[in-house]
């Protein structure tokens, strides 16, 4: 993905989105309706495949009115403030909240809710939204369950493809259907360690670079002082910028081959010890590691929409923060594919009936709307205008809160920024997180299970991909794959 670039600087450093579905046309499908593959994703093949029965198109509002809307969250307090809102321009309707976060509190991870929801689904009942974490979508036996957000986005008359980042559906899509709708997402940005001289001008001589290409970058600097690869790296997160090597959910392949078995002895020898022992599977880089970054890596990988890295001067810069003369850098796949992660995904049930999908749209269009969106954005929405809404609240606030130091006005660098968003998001892309929480999803996953024991020394690499290879078989068998 080799490039020689020219332009200059700038960096993304605000956040980016609440929460989103999409249509306002409603659907209603048996409880188990016919599973065809889409080859090819686009309003017609997706509509004229679905079994949906029946349809609500700009729904009279006099429906709403007594009915309840369920929704299924991890945390409570991210929406009552959106939920308090909309009640207020709608008091003939009732928005009822379940928390589970007390699931995550007690377990550490969020199985338990996934197969209690699930459960009251398959049986009919359940919840009509629930948050994309709470429900192991990527499951074929649930997704069976969910209804498909693509029909409901182009049966909208009102749905405009322009005001949308629509590859990051299309990413987000498992054969061609939408069952979670992203409301955001995600992607990082390779930098190189300033410490190091050439190191950054070696990435910025990427349009995007891939992961192969950052390890070849890495040989190439080796020094004096050994550096290891990137701060916050481990098997789990290689595996997602490789699992397609090895893993294709939708076909079943599974080939843990020689090739796997090379590629995790080579990441365990450039990872950092002594932060990733017991720690695979880790919620946040803990402050002492990140004192440590400019002197033991060479890479940091920045989410954008989150990092403000060289986008400003600063008397005493960051390790990580100065990209001379230089764009800023994707991680990408080999064909060239940012490499994306959904962020606060929202899943439709289809159990509901069309009355009560069709408030579920009403609500999330109200949430998605600029005016609606609340004192903070985050991530990068999928919603153009919701994008443009964050950077123009937020980006001021912290050049002037932050006293940094730019290059011509606010306004200015508000446009750049929004710019630099809008160009990776048109970008084609994979969605690195597409596999069952049974693989990777929680700590107990096979694969976090399988690289723990790898990398505590207690299972050769032929061994770990062997059980891979034997453990994912057996899982895709149980899937109906």
């Amino acid at each position: 993905m080799k490039s020689k670039k020219g332009t200059i600087i700038l960096i993304i450093g605000v956040g980016a989105v609440v929460l989103v579905t999409f249509g306002i046309i409603i659907a209603f499908f048996s409880n188990t309706p016919e599973y065809k593959e889409i080859e090819t994703i686009t309003p017609e093949a997706v509509v004229v495949s679905e079994p949906y029965v029946e349809h609500i198109v700009n729904p009279d509002r006099e429906l709403f009115d007594s009915e309840t809307l369920v929704i299924a969250v991890l945390f409570e307090n991210l929406i009552s403030d959106n939920v308090s809102a909309y009640k207020r321009a709608n008091p003939g309707v009732e928005i009822e909240l379940i928390s589970f976060s007390q699931h995550y509190e007690r377990d550490g991870h969020l199985g338990g809710a996934q197969q209690e929801i699930a459960a009251a689904i398959m049986a009919g009942a359940g919840p009509v939204l629930i948050e994309g974490t709470l429900l192991d979508y990527r499951d074929p036996r649930v997704a069976r369950q969910l209804a498909d957000w693509f029909p409901v986005m182009w049966a909208d008359p009102n749905f405009n493809e322009d005001d949308w980042f629509m590859n990051v559906f299309y990413a987000a899509a498992q054969k061609g259907r939408l069952y979670a709708f992203p409301t955001a997402f995600l992607y990082n940005i390779a930098v190189g360690n300033s410490n190091v001289p050439g190191v950054i001008e070696a990435v910025a001589e990427y349009d995007g670079v891939t992961m192969q290409e950052l390890f070849d970058i890495y040989e190439k600097f080796k020094t004096d002082k050994p550096y290891y690869f990137e701060s916050n790296f481990s098997l789990s997160t290689m595996n997602n910028y490789f699992i397609a090597d090895y893993f294709d959910i939708e076909t079943g392949r599974v080939d843990f081959n020689d090739e796997f078995v090379k590629l995790i002895t080579y990441a365990r020898g450039i990872m950092d010890p002594e932060f990733f022992e017991g720690m695979v599977y880790g919620p946040a880089i803990p402050s002492e590691v990140e004192q440590r970054w400019g002197e033991n890596y060479l890479f940091h990988f920045a989410n954008p929409a989150v990092s403000y890295l060289k986008f400003f001067d600063y008397e005493t810069p960051p390790p990580f923060s100065a990209i001379p003369d230089a764009d800023l850098t994707p991680i990408v796949s080999e064909h060239g594919e940012l490499l994306m992660a959904s962020w606060q995904s929202y899943i439709l049930s289809a159990q509901a009936n069309p009355t009560q999908q069709a408030l579920a749209w009403d609500f999330l269009r109200f949430m998605m709307e600029p005016e609606n969106a609340g004192d903070w954005v985050w991530m990068q929405p999928t919603n153009r205008h919701l994008m443009r809404h964050g950077v123009e609240k937020e980006l001021p606030e912290l050049i002037r809160n932050e006293r940094l130091m730019i290059s011509g006005t606010p306004g200015d660098v508000v446009e750049e920024v929004i710019a630099k968003m809008t160009a990776f998001g048109e970008m084609p892309m994979r969605n690195v997180e597409d596999l069952p929480s049974t693989l990777s999803g929680r700590p107990d996953g096979i694969f976090p299970t399988a690289f723990q024991l790898f990398e505590d020394g207690l299972v050769s690499a032929e061994d770990t991909a062997a059980n891979l290879q034997n453990q994912v078989e057996l899982v895709m068998m149980e899937m109906w794959i």
